[in-house]
C-alpha cells in the first residue's frame, strides 16, 4: 500500500534514517512509477545527500509535466547543474500551471541573474516578493542587486524586508554588517556581524568571516 509505505517514510524520516526512507521510497515507485509525491521524496533524498544529478534523474525517469510540483523541482536541479535553458523552460512551465509560485518566479530571477539579465532579474525577484508568500531570499537577491549598483539605502531596505519575511535567515545579518562597514558604520557593522554570530543558524563557512569582521568594526579599522 503506498499510503502505508508513505507514513512509514515520515516515520523514518522523524528518525533521521535515510537507509530506510530510501528502501521504502524505491518500493512505493516499483509498484506505481508515476506516484509523483514518492518520487519528489526519493529525489529530495538524493538532494539532501548532495546528489543532484541522481535527483533529477530520479525526476526524469516518469516526467510529469502537467505537475507543477515536477516542473519546479526539475527546474530547481538544472538551475543547479547550471543548465540554465532547461531551467528555464520548467520554471516557466511552473508558473504557467501556478502562476504566483514564488519560489518559480524566485529562481527564474536567479537565471536571469546568471544570464547577466539584470533588469529581467529585478522584475521576476519583485514578482516573488508579491505573492501571497514571498521568499526572503529574493528580497536578499534584490539588495545583491542594488549593492552591486552601489544603491546602499536601497540595498540595506530589502535586506530589512527579508528579514521582516523571515526573522531567522541569519545570513542577512552577515550581509548587512558587511555593508555597513563598507559604508563606514562600524557600530551597526558590528550590531549586524554579532547578531549573525549570535544567531542559532550561522554557517560555519562563514562564521569566520563575522568574527574577523566583528572585530574589524569592533576597533574601527578600515576594511581591506
Amino acid at each position: 500500500d503506498i499510503e502505508a509505505r508513505l507514513r512509514l517514510v515520515h516515520l523514518y524520516r522523524q528518525r533521521g534514517d535515510e537507509e530506510q526512507m530510501g528502501r521504502h521510497l524505491q518500493a512505493a515507485l516499483a509498484h506505481a512509477p508515476d506516484q509523483i509525491e514518492a518520487r519528489l521524496q526519493l529525489s529530495r533524498l538524493y538532494e539532501g545527500r548532495r546528489d543532484p544529478r541522481a535527483a533529477l534523474s530520479t525526476l526524469q525517469q516518469r516526467p510529469a509535466r502537467t505537475d507543477a510540483r515536477w516542473n519546479f523541482a526539475v527546474g530547481y536541479l538544472q538551475l543547479t547543474l547550471r543548465d540554465l535553458h532547461s531551467a528555464r523552460i520548467h520554471l516557466e512551465q511552473t508558473l504557467a500551471l501556478k502562476p504566483d509560485h514564488a519560489q518559480a518566479l524566485n529562481n527564474l530571477g536567479n537565471v536571469n541573474l546568471l544570464e547577466n539579465r539584470y533588469d529581467d532579474a529585478r522584475v521576476r525577484f519583485k514578482q516573488a516578493l508579491a505573492t501571497p508568500a514571498p521568499p526572503a531570499e529574493a528580497a536578499m537577491n534584490l539588495a545583491t542587486l542594488f549593492v552591486h549598483d552601489g544603491e546602499t539605502d536601497s540595498a540595506m531596505a530589502y535586506y530589512q524586508q527579508a528579514l521582516r519575511i523571515d526573522s531567522s535567515a541569519s545570513r542577512v545579518h552577515l550581509a548587512m554588517g558587511a555593508l555597513y562597514e563598507q559604508s563606514g558604520d562600524h557600530s551597526r557593522a558590528a550590531e549586524a556581524y554579532d547578531r549573525y554570530l549570535q544567531s542559532d543558524t550561522p554557517d560555519p563557512r562563514h562564521t569566520q568571516q563575522a568574527r574577523q569582521g566583528l572585530a574589524r568594526t569592533r576597533q574601527g579599522r578600515p576594511t581591506q
